[in-house]
């Protein structure tokens, strides 16, 4: 949208719905869907998953030079 709130852009239309969106510092956006992690660009276009299948991954994290992302995740370690 532009800054004065006009020109409205929907980027995701997920009727489970899509969360926790991080701003990466190049201008991406990383958010949560079904549990799984995604990036987008602010435009919309460009979208890629990042996980994939269960368990549940969320709650992602840029690295500070924007080439990482952290999140938290229900896998399990199991020792060996």
């Amino acid at each position: 949208m532009k800054a004065d709130g006009s020109d409205l852009t929907t980027l995701l239309a997920n009727p489970a719905g899509d969360h926790q969106p991080a701003w990466s510092p190049n201008g991406l956006i990383a958010f949560s869907s079904n549990g799984d992690i995604f990036a987008i660009r602010p435009d919309g276009t460009g979208r890629v998953r990042i996980t994939s299948g269960w368990p549940q991954d969320g709650s992602p994290a840029w690295s500070p030079d924007g080439t990482r992302i952290a999140f938290a995740s229900e896998r399990r370690v199991l020792a060996p």
